[in-house]
């Protein structure tokens, strides 16, 4: 501050001050005008009555232990010099405290090792082992903190109550002066359980509180510390289903793989932990775009659940079901419908809503691959018998006027919808995706995700109908609304721009077209990763744009990095493959490399077995909101293929007599 503000700043703090202007500006100078050091100054002075500015400024001069200890502490870190007022005011009021309120030195120790922003009120209780009626809590530890300016209220939640951070300095201070100590570990360790006896379970997650405490788990995972390895793989295991569910892929990888290896060690591969482990890093990979490996695991955790529980078990029949959808991503068709059938038919006396969640995926199996007509005929029939379930439950609870879901046939509404949009029935989709938007924005609000997210589809589907202008209104006020609840580097936000990218392409916005693709690569490549099907999706989009605006050489660059990397990722025969290989084609085409559009054929073709029988109705650049299925493009990528060859033959023979 400057020497007005900073001596302004005193005297509101110190009204009753006993000095003159001469030692005013002494002390100001001496804490060089920093507002944390008169804070802290401020603070002790009115902790221990009778302390006046010149016995303060005495008490600096005096190198104490806690000084010594902090100041070797930070030349040691070797970073950007801490000013030496804060060290010294930090050092006092920590010296004070610990004489006075020990109890408070013991939670700014633990407080350390966790993020410095958004504590919960609950992780102070628990670091300070109290509990939240506890008195002495208050005057004996949260109080003198908040005083001495160690902790600052913020905003108040409603999972988290009332929430609290620390100024970095005094973070980093205090770790520095605590690793200086005796058993920084066994504070490190405190600071760990404190954060994993509240973290959910990951079958019992609850969002808020999760949410709430990302940065603390993250923050005690990083840190030394005397933890049991099974303890730390519990809240590996736990935290990494949860990175999975709001897209944080690499960190869910990382904590995953860590948290199955840890109890393949410690437990053995029968033990149902192990195996729980085991098939949460299958959904990772599977989620990363690993298909190859989320198939190889999985197929694994199958073998192992059937030996351990039997094939009448539960957890039996959903790492099948599971197994049928990574199945689809290396285009096993065959074994991907073979093993949804099965998990429909070992739970065929289980709770039906188990068996629906079952049929569900069998029918997303029948619309991957092209077989239409029996997705929909699962879906319908699961459809009714939902909504007979619900007519049954209103009647027996008498609660016919509630605005519930209890067997979530709102998402068998939207996949049906998805499927008549396929066949070409856009009608019927148009009012299955209206009823399901406004049945949602009624149950969770109309700015709820899940209502965002059935939004999305309902953009898809006037895109497929030619309403490009309604697509782009619609899918403008989505991505502006996911922006603000979701963030703008959410995966769903993401996904939405993608989308509107699209649309804005095919109203011939190719500038705007291409601002939104590029805009939207970067920060999927960073949170998603280079190979995950939506970042190479835009890729492929980007390089569409690029051509169609002349611009031949990058789409060309582009193109060639989408069909390299899909084909390490997913093998020859997947139809994302075979998609980038046409694409890449039409580039070549446009710039006259006839000869390479010839040898990229006769290199790269696929052969894939592929059953579709039907022209589908999304092209390379539509990346669905669900991101799961393919929506079978093979058919149509073939005839392109035909077209892209028929073209090259044409051109190429009338100088050479191939024709």
């Amino acid at each position: 501050m400057t020497e007005t503000e900073a001596r302004e700043m005193l005297r509101s703090a110190l009204p009753t001050i006993d000095a003159t202007d001469d030692e005013i500006t002494a002390f100001i100078r001496q804490l060089d005008f920093l507002p944390l050091a008169i804070s802290h100054a401020v603070a002790y002075m009115l902790e221990n009555e009778g302390t006046s500015i010149g016995k303060y400024l005495s008490l600096l001069t005096k190198e104490s232990e806690y000084i010594k200890l902090l100041g070797t502490g930070v030349t040691d870190e070797r970073r950007s010099p801490v000013r030496w007022s804060v060290t010294s005011t930090w050092a006092l009021a920590v010296e004070a405290l610990q004489a006075q309120k020990p109890l408070a030195v013991e939670l700014l120790s633990v407080l350390c090792f966790l993020d410095r922003q958004g504590i919960p009120e609950f992780l102070l209780q628990d670091g300070a082992d109290r509990q939240p009626d506890d008195a002495r809590f208050i005057d004996s530890v949260l109080g003198p903190l908040e005083r001495f300016r160690f902790l600052r209220r913020t905003k108040e939640t409603q999972a988290g109550g009332q929430m609290y951070e620390m100024h970095a300095l005094v973070h980093r201070l205090t770790k520095i002066w605590v690793s200086k100590r005796e058993n920084p570990a066994g504070i490190a360790t405190k600071a760990f359980y404190t954060v994993a006896k509240r973290y959910p379970p990951a079958d019992e997650p609850i969002e808020q509180i999760c949410e709430i405490l990302r940065p603390h788990v993250t923050a005690v995972l990083d840190n030394p510390c005397e933890v049991d390895k099974l303890d730390r793989a519990q809240l590996l295991h736990d935290a990494a289903s949860y990175e999975m569910s709001v897209a944080s892929l690499r960190k869910a990888e990382e904590w995953a793989l860590e948290a199955a290896d840890a109890r393949r060690a410690g437990l053995g591969l029968s033990e149902i932990r192990t195996l729980y482990s085991m098939n949460n890093l299958a959904m990772v990979y599977h989620a990363a775009g690993k298909s190859g490996a989320a198939v190889d695991l999985q197929e694994e955790v199958v073998q192992l659940f059937q030996e351990v529980r039997g094939q009448a078990d539960e957890d039996s029949w959903y790492a099948m079901n599971l197994l049928s959808s990574y199945y689809l991503d290396v285009a096993k068709w065959e074994k991907a419908k073979e093993a949804a059938a099965t998990a429909v038919r070992l739970s065929k006396e289980a709770d039906p809503q188990i068996t629906w969640a079952f049929q569900m995926t069998l029918a997303e199996v029948h619309k991957t691959i092209g077989n239409y007509g029996e997705a929909q005929q699962i879906t319908e029939r699961v459809l009714v018998e939902k909504q007979q379930a619900r007519r049954l439950l209103s009647v027996v609870d008498k609660r016919e006027d509630c605005l519930t879901d209890p067997y979530h046939e709102l998402e068998t509404e939207l996949s049906l919808a998805k499927i008549y949009c396929a066949r070409g029935l856009l009608e019927d989709a148009t009012r299955y995706a209206n009823h399901t938007n406004e049945t949602m924005g009624q149950i969770y609000g109309v700015r709820h995700p899940a209502t965002l997210r059935c939004r999305l589809e309902l953009v898809l589907i006037h895109k497929a109908q030619g309403q490009l202008h309604e697509a782009e209104r619609l899918g403008t006020e989505v991505t502006n609304t996911m922006s603000q609840i979701l963030g703008e580097n959410h995966p769903d936000t993401l996904t939405s721009r993608s989308n509107l990218a699209w649309i804005c392409e095919s109203l011939g916005k190719l500038e705007e077209a291409e601002s939104m693709s590029r805009a939207v690569a970067t920060p999927l490549e960073k949170i998603m990763g280079g190979d995950y099907r939506i970042t190479l999706l835009n890729k492929g989009n980007l390089a569409m744009i690029y051509r169609s605006l002349g611009n031949l050489k990058e789409a060309a660059r582009l193109g060639e990095e989408v069909l390299q990397t899909r084909k390490v990722k997913l093998g020859r025969d997947h139809p994302d493959v075979l998609l980038a290989i046409t694409n890449l084609a039409q580039t070549y085409l446009k710039q006259g490399r006839h000869r390479d559009v010839w040898e990229l054929f006769r290199q790269e073709s696929c052969g894939s077995q592929h059953p579709d029988t039907n022209i589908a109705q999304t092209p390379e650049n539509e990346v669905s909101s669900a991101i799961a299925s393919h929506t079978s493009v093979v058919w149509q990528a073939f005839i392109a293929a035909l077209i892209v060859l028929c073209s090259f033959l044409f051109q190429y023979g009338r100088g050479n007599d191939v024709c």
